[in-house]
């Protein structure tokens, strides 16, 4: 496992998993997650996600815009 850490983005990457996050600076709610598809509409939107994929269908780059 890697773990990277810059200012308050943490990134931990394994051989299955890879992971982005921001380290909290005070204690916050639980934190809500799912799958892009699952989140709604309302969460999106103050979350900007750009997905990209080859032309063969397959994920090549996740950007979150900050």
């Amino acid at each position: 496992m890697v773990i990277l850490k810059e200012d308050r983005l943490i990134f931990e990457a394994s051989k299955y998993i890879a992971s982005m996050r921001i380290e909290s600076v005070k204690k916050q709610k639980p934190i809500y997650g799912g799958f892009v598809w699952e989140l709604p509409k309302r969460i999106l939107k103050r979350m900007p996600i750009i997905l990209s994929c080859d032309r063969y269908g397959k994920l090549v780059e996740i950007e979150l815009l900050k």
